[in-house]
């Protein structure tokens, strides 16, 4: 006869899970949990609920009162079984936190597992160096994978470009200790154009591969620089890491990048090619980035990059800044961007293009308005949600600040239309999108106002989050999310103000957010937003 039987004491909070297989064989699993540093998940609870997330879809849930002790009967073994931990506040769930799928050899251990209050930002383990223009990705199962980025020290100021390759797991958490971000590797080096060897870089790109089947889960890392904006550390060099050992390998130098790029964008498509766009590139002048207008195209099952039919294309916003997002089964739309001014200033563009999964591009309709520094994410139904950005249809000087936009519109590609989909509470550039596992979109950190080129020296980054949830008001679909200054310490803010955090997605951990560029320089947070639980 199986059996679990779960104990929760209020004081230590330890959920010790055992199961009896025979009389004389006997494993026992026990759960500590770990609480970030500005919440009390566990100080209004009134029930516990632990569920067991079989493979087929199906759960096994047992509810108890919050210090009562009870014995889970029948319960099959665990088969690669992932448990999640709900603490609920009369009938609302409050806090929740899941372990990595666990099996039967699992048992006699001791798991740590991360326990977060839902609709709010949990802070994390501090990054033990500032992180700006780094990588993120979100492998699945908790787990996520970070590369490079710049560790600057005050506001426009050159800083170190990093070269370590950092890993962090939720799902399988040290008992003895908060979960944190842990160097798996280091970044292979490459060549500058100006000869020298370094393994540091930032404003490269990283991408999860879907195929071939030998690399499925494997993140291609692709341009970057060693500097802050001296053309000669710019690179075409590419590698691909395993996550499972941190063992990176480098694209041949004749399959790397056509064009080195900093600085760029890289989107894939459901076909698993992943499209690069823009960015800065080498210029014979040591201290002038060259725009790269191109677009190109890395194709998995050959490990190389090509042009393709994308060789004659040239972005309508010369000096990047634009964004893009991948609609399932249709291709990659790519809008905005900036151009420079025959008075050398510079304005937005609203052109827009998609790149179907045949990399054939066209022309698609405009954005009802010019803009750069915008953020683009697609939606389940196949829309585009386009936020804020920098609206600028005159030159403007680049020592002149604009403030951002709040507006926000809806790209439907069956109709090739744009609508207006409301405005934030807060003018935003530079910031993040996330969707979240009910269809709204989680609005993320930025600049209340920014230049074309350059970072403006001014204290206006944002903490604030705020929730696109059309389902609740399709007129004013924007909720600022209270707490806008970490010091009233409610958990709904970022722990810093940061602008381009790195933001990635795991629909059953939550969305974790990373550095980005703060009033201090690069920032050190490490955030993490969990949704409220089914």
């Amino acid at each position: 006869m199986q059996h679990y039987r779960a104990v929760l004491a209020m004081g230590a909070v330890i959920l010790p899970f055992s199961a009896c297989k025979s009389s004389s064989d006997q494993w026992n699993l026990q759960l500590f949990p770990h609480v970030a540093e500005n919440q009390l998940p566990f100080e209004s609870a009134d029930t516990f609920r632990i569920v067991l997330e079989r493979n087929n879809d199906e759960e096994e849930v047992y509810e108890f009162d919050a210090a009562e002790t009870v014995q889970l009967e029948g319960a099959d073994a665990l088969d690669n079984t992932p448990i999640r931990v709900d603490i609920l506040e009369g009938d609302t769930v409050i806090a929740t936190g899941r372990t990595a799928p666990l099996t039967q050899d699992d048992g006699n251990q001791e798991v740590g597992i991360l326990v977060a209050n839902t609709e709010s930002v949990a802070f994390l383990s501090e990054l033990e160096n500032g992180i700006q223009a780094s990588t993120l990705t979100s492998l699945g199962n908790g787990r996520f994978l970070s590369t490079g980025g710049l560790n600057m020290l005050g506001m426009l100021r050159d800083g170190e470009a990093r070269d370590e390759i950092r890993w962090l797991e939720l799902g399988t958490v040290d008992p003895e200790q908060a979960p944190s971000f842990t160097d798996i590797g280091t970044m292979p080096p490459y060549v500058t154009e100006a000869g020298e060897s370094r393994t540091g870089r930032h404003a490269h790109t990283a991408t999860v591969l879907s195929a071939p089947a030998e690399l499925e889960g494997h993140v291609l890392v692709a341009g970057g620089t060693n500097t802050l904006m001296e053309t000669p550390g710019v690179t075409a060099s590419a590698f691909i890491v395993d996550p499972s050992t941190g063992e990176a390998t480098k694209i041949d130098e004749e399959d790397d990048l056509r064009d080195p790029r900093m600085g760029h964008l890289a989107v894939a498509n459901s076909n698993g090619d992943v499209i690069f766009f823009g960015g800065w590139t080498y210029d014979e002048d040591p201290l002038v980035l060259a725009p790269a207008q191109t677009m190109e195209v890395f194709v998995p099952t050959e490990r190389r990059f090509r042009r393709g039919k994308l060789r004659d294309v040239r972005l309508a916003g010369r000096y990047g800044y634009g964004f893009a997002a991948s609609i399932p089964t249709v291709g990659i739309v790519h809008c905005g961007g900036v151009v420079s001014t025959q008075d050398g200033g510079w304005r937005s563009v609203n052109d827009c293009v998609l790149i179907d999964l045949g990399l054939t591009v066209e022309a698609i309709e405009p954005l009802p308005l010019p803009l750069a520094h915008a953020s683009m994410i697609a939606l389940p139904n196949r829309q585009l949600l386009v936020t804020g950005g920098l609206e600028v249809s005159t030159s403007q000087p680049d020592d002149e600040a604009v403030l951002a936009n709040k507006k926000a519109y809806l790209y439907d590609h069956d109709t090739n239309t744009w609508t207006e989909a409301g405005q934030m509470k807060r003018g935003r550039n530079r910031h993040q999108s996330a969707l979240l596992p009910d269809g709204r979109v989680l609005i993320i950190g930025g600049r209340s106002a920014g230049l074309g080129f350059d970072e403006h020296n001014s204290a206006d980054f944002e903490d604030c989050l705020e929730i696109y949830d059309p389902a609740t008001d399709p007129i004013d679909p924007f909720v600022l999310l209270d707490g806008c200054s970490q010091s009233t310490g409610n958990g709904q803010a970022l722990s810093e103000a940061a602008s381009n955090p790195a933001v990635v997605n795991d629909p059953d951990f939550g969305v974790l957010m990373v550095g980005g560029l703060g009033n201090n320089g690069s920032s050190k947070a490490v955030n993490l937003w969990v949704s409220a639980a089914p």
